[in-house]
Order: structure tokens, then sequence, then C-alpha cells
């Protein structure tokens, strides 16, 4: 029994019997405050309703004041959508406030009676101005329209009365009620007296005259009834029921006020007294918490500390065997770890010497892969013509060359016989060391068919290029599918309508002497040579030349060099254009076309077309700048799928 007391499990399990029996007061505690905090809210909140019911019944008020008073409606109902939803929220406040008064740890009786007592003042005042106004009336309602009848029935005989004394009472009457002055009043005393001789002279007619007499008397009346009511209303905010109105609004709001001062004073202190309980509870048990831990780290952490030390030196060292092991010796769960680490560290430290030693061989091994792929770049840009070649023949031109490894399986080739210049653009199958061996390749055939063999017409390099691959790979002999696709044009010069022939017996030139040539070259161009025949054939590649302001592709054919033998293959085609000096040609491999964005969207060829456009007046460097520019801004940070090669000319 004092055995199983020893170990860690046991005394983790009583600790956290403790520490889970003081959690669980701590909660029931925080569970209780909560309810009385909820309880306060709720207070809190009755009267944030009751504070928004008053600002919506003044909203209320003052549509009824500022709409209802002049809407037509109102006067012949006698019914108000303000008053009825005024009345409503009025009754909710009533009920609030009735709720308020019950709750015993508020103490606001009193200060509820007293709200009650205002609400009820305020009320009865209300009631007054709205008794007022309905019997004040607004156009043919109430006062007002009396007095409209009676002047209407008077302008019907305005044909035999004196028209200017007519509308001196309505200008009268419309003066009074927009500037609410008493003076009007004697004005239109004095008006009705004239607009009655008026009548005694003019309406000869007994009971016609009597007639219109008794309604200027009922008009005069009536005007005099509204003065009064207006009176009693109020001409202005400093008297009659307006004032008293103002009057009850600010006593009511000082009591409002005064309300929510003490109610939020009143949840301020109890929320106060609930925080100090709370906070007095949480002290003891956390206190108690510690007290617990403590006892716990000075029984657990001391013996896992030195453990955890002694791991962090080793590991700090590398597991080195010159930093020993600091072992912990107690008869729990840690000193038989600390017995298994010892014994873990000691493989562990075997096994890093067996790691050494083959990471040494692979890294001895991964250098001279790299050495020798590196010698295979150095190789394979000896083979590719050099910016002098190529100027050579094409003093404007442009290379955008970039493979995706260190050895490229994209290469361009130069070759020359005397009167006829060949240029072709390869992309061969793979990239990398796989890729580059297939461009040595096709650069190796390419001079033995042109330069050696004497094959000129493009289409008949390709086929014959397509019958080395599949001999030189064995191809009819086993599963290997590896090609290239292929531009490749021939261009020869037009003198004086004619196209210039080879010298029977021209010598060689290639690559290597393509140098010597340039004189020649300079020569040629004194010369009076403004066109040029170029034959053009394709695998899989095309070209993209300029001519009329406009930028025309000449397709390759639908197949590649080298690779498995379709039953049914299409031949080589020669493509036969005469060209002007400084017409501009393109080559490019798919590595660019295929390059996607960050949005997995390829580069395509509408846009290498749409950049060659905008920019084909430029000079060739500045192209070449542009299309950079372009291609990386397209490609973000998305890798390199393939290798890139992209060449232009100028004739």
């Amino acid at each position: 029994m004092l055995s199983y007391f020893s170990t860690i499990r046991a005394k983790l399990l009583a600790s956290f019997f403790f520490f889970l029996v003081i959690i669980l007061f701590i909660s029931f505690v925080n569970i209780w405050f909560d309810w009385k905090e909820q309880k306060i809210n709720a207070l809190l909140d009755r009267l944030s309703e009751i504070n928004s019911d008053i600002q919506k019944s003044n909203k209320l008020e003052k549509g009824f004041f500022d709409y209802e008073i002049i809407n037509s409606k109102f006067y012949i109902s006698g019914n108000s959508r303000y008053l009825r939803n005024r009345a409503k929220t009025i009754a909710h406040v009533k009920l609030h406030l009735d709720s308020l008064k019950k709750n015993e740890r508020l103490g606001a009786d009193d200060k509820v009676d007293k709200l009650m007592s205002k609400f009820a003042s305020y009320e009865v005042v209300f009631a007054k101005m709205v008794k007022a106004y309905k019997e004040r009336g607004f156009k043919d309602y109430g006062l007002v329209g009396k007095m409209r009848e009676y002047i209407h029935y008077i302008e019907e005989y305005k044909d035999q009365l004196d028209l200017a004394k007519v509308l001196m009472v309505r200008r009268h009457e419309k003066d009074f009620i927009i500037r609410r002055d008493l003076r009007y009043t004697e004005k239109m005393a004095k008006t009705i007296r004239q607009l009655r001789e008026n009548v005694a002279q003019r309406i000869k007619e007994p009971r016609l005259n009597a007639e219109l007499l008794k309604t200027v008397d009922y008009y005069h009346d009536a005007f005099k009834k509204l003065v009064a009511l207006d009176q009693r209303i109020g001409l202005n905010d400093q008297d009659g029921l307006r004032v008293e109105l103002s009057k009850a609004s600010g006593d009511l709001e000082a009591v409002i006020t005064d309300f929510n001062r003490y109610v939020h004073a009143r949840a301020s202190s109890l929320k106060k007294q609930n925080r100090i309980l709370l906070s007095t509870v949480m002290v003891l048990g956390i206190g108690l918490m510690i007290f617990l831990a403590f006892f716990l780290t000075r029984i657990l952490s001391r013996p896992i500390h030195r453990l955890s030390a002694s791991i962090q030196a080793v590991v700090e060292n590398d597991f080195s065997r010159e930093v020993a092991f600091e072992k912990v010796f107690t008869n729990d769960e840690i000193g038989r770890l600390s017995k298994d680490f010892n014994f873990m560290l000691t493989k562990m430290q075997n096994s890093l010497d067996k790691v050494k030693k083959s990471s040494e061989e692979i890294k001895r091994k991964r250098d001279l892969l790299l050495t020798s792929i590196n010698y295979a770049r150095k190789i394979q840009s000896a083979i590719l013509p050099t910016e002098e070649e190529i100027r050579a023949f094409f003093p404007e031109n442009f290379v955008i060359y970039s493979p995706m490894h260190v050895v490229s399986g994209d290469f361009y080739w130069i070759g020359k016989r005397k009167k006829k210049l060949f240029l072709a653009v390869v992309d061969c199958t793979g990239h990398g060391v796989p890729g580059g061996f297939m461009s040595m390749i096709g650069n190796i055939l390419l001079n033995e068919i042109i330069i050696q063999h004497k094959t000129f017409a493009p289409a008949q390099v390709l086929e014959q290029l397509d019958q080395e691959i599949h001999h030189a790979l064995r191809q009819n002999q086993n599963l290997n599918n590896d090609g290239m696709d292929v531009s490749l044009i021939m261009v020869e010069k037009i003198k004086n309508g004619i196209v210039e022939e080879e010298d029977a017996d021209a010598p060689v030139v290639d690559s290597l002497t393509i140098l010597e040539e340039l004189d020649n070259v300079v020569a040629a161009e004194q010369e009076e040579i403004q066109s040029f025949k170029v034959t053009f054939a394709g695998a899989k590649n095309s070209m993209f030349y300029c001519k009329d302001n406009d930028l025309t592709e000449i397709k390759g054919t639908r197949r590649s060099i080298g690779g498995r033998r379709p039953l049914h293959k299409d031949s080589f085609a020669d493509h036969e254009i005469i060209l002007d000096r400084g017409t501009n040609l393109y080559f490019t491999t798919d590595g660019l076309l295929d390059q996607h964005n960050q949005a997995r969207k390829k580069f395509s060829k509408r846009r290498f077309v749409q950049i060659i456009k905008a920019n084909k007046e430029r000079s060739m460097p500045e192209q070449q700048e542009a299309l950079k520019g372009v291609m990386f801004d397209y490609m973000g940070q998305e890798p390199q799928r393939d290798d890139i090669t992209v060449v232009g000319v100028k004739l």
C-alpha cells in the first residue's frame, strides 16, 4: 500500500482530487455571483427600456404636434396613431416602474411614486393640449373649418361687395395664425366693421343683407374664439398650456434623471458588494491551490528538473559522448524514465556514429555528381553559338535561354554553307541532364546532316534527323520515346530578283568557322540585297514573322522528331516565303507558352503574340527586355516548369 502511494500516479491523483474540490467550489460560487449579477443587469436593462420608452414617447409627442395637428384625418376620426402608440408606450413604462417598485433590494418605492406622480401631472397637461387642438381644428374642421365656411359664403358675393375688404379679412386671419400677434385682433375688428358697412351699403335685398351681416358676425365670433383658444394653448413658448407642458416636462425629466442616477448608483453598489465577496472567495481558493501546487512541485519537480536539465545538456551538445548524462535515482517513474533514457542515449549515439559515416559518403558522392553536372553545363555551353557567332549573320538579334536546371534540354544551332544560312531552335524531351544529352545528340546530328551530308531543304533535314534519332537511340528495339520539337529555317539572299546559288566547290562552313565570315557579311550588307528567301519546316514548333505591320505564324507539322512512330504520320513540309530586309523572325519552345502563373493559368501563345506585336518596332535588345519583364512578372513566385528558349532575329 505504501509503495503504491510512493508512485507519481498516486501523488498526482491525490493532488488532482484536492484541486478538483477547490475548482468546483470556486465554480459554484462564481455561478451564484453570476446569477446575482444577471439580476442586477436585468434591473439596468429594465431601466434602459424605461428610458428608451420615454424617448419614444417624446418622439411620438413631437410627431403629433409636427404632423397630426395639420392632418385632416385626425379631425375626421378623432384618432391618432401617434396618440395610440404613445398611450401604449406610457403603459409599458408604468408596468416597468411597478416591477422596479416591487424589487426589495433596489428600495426605490418613494422614487417610483414620485415619478408616477410627475407622469400623472404631465398627462393632465398633455390631454388639455390635445383637447384644445381638436377644438381648434384644421382646414375644414373645428373653429378653423367654421371660419373657412363663413368666409367662403361671404366670398360668393364678392362681385357685389368690396373685394379688397374681404381679402383684408382673410389676410388678418392668416397673419394672426402665422404670427400669433394680438394686434391683428384689433385690425380684424376694424376690418369687420368696414365689411359690415360695405354689406349694408351694397346689398339692397333685405333678406340677403341680413344673412350676410349674420354670417360676418358668425365669422368674427369664430375668429375671437380661435384667438381665445390660441391664447389658452399659448401664443408662444412662454404662456398658456405650452409653458405648463414645458414646465411639467422639465419636472418629469428632472425626476427621471434623479431616478436613473439612483438606480445606477444602487446597481453599482450591489455589483461592488458582489465583487468584494467573489474576490475574497477567489483569493482564498487560489491561495489554497498555490499551496498545493508548491507542495506538489517540491515532491515532483526537483527530480524532473534534474532529468530535464541533463537531457537538455545532452541535446544541446548534439548527443556527444563527451557530455555525461546525469542519472536520477528514485523509486518512482522518474527514476525508471532516467534509466530508460540513458539506455536510449547509448543506442542513439551508436546510431549517430553510423549516420555520420553514411552522410560523409553521401556528401562525397553528391559533390562528385554536382561536379559532373557543372562540367556537362560547360560542355553544353561550348556547343551553343556564341553572341559573336550569332551577330556574324544576324547583327540584330536576341536570345532568351533559361534552363530549368543546370543543364538544359533546349538548344539553338546555326550553320552555313556559303550562300545558305541555317537557324534551328530545338526543344528536346525532358530537362536537366537527360535533356542535356538529347540536346548534344541533336546538335551533332544537325551538323552531320546539313554541313557534312549537304542536305539543305529543311523538311528533308527533319526527316533525316528523325531517322537518325530513331537509329541512334534504337527506338525500334526498345520503349525509348525520347525526341525533340524543332523550328528550322534556311535563309538565302535574293540579288537582282534571283536567289544566289551555292558554288559547287564551296567550302564547308560550320559554327567553328562562323566568325571568319563576319567580313563577308559586312560586305554583303553593302550590296544591294533587299530581300531574302526563307524556307521553314517545323516539328510541332512554329515560326513567327512581321510583315505588312502584322505578325504572322507559320505552324510546323504536327509531328515530333524521334519517339514512338505513329501508324500514319504526316511528312514534314517546307514553307517558302520571300521577306524584305529588316523583317523580324521569332522562334520559341513550349517552355514559355506552357509556363503557369500563381493562378495556374498558362502564359499562352496569345499573350506571346501580343507582346511581340506591341514591341515589334523596338530594337531587338529592347524586345528581349520587354519579353523577359512580362515573363517574370507573369511567373511571380511560381517555379519554372520547363526549359525556356526564345530567339528573335532581324534579316
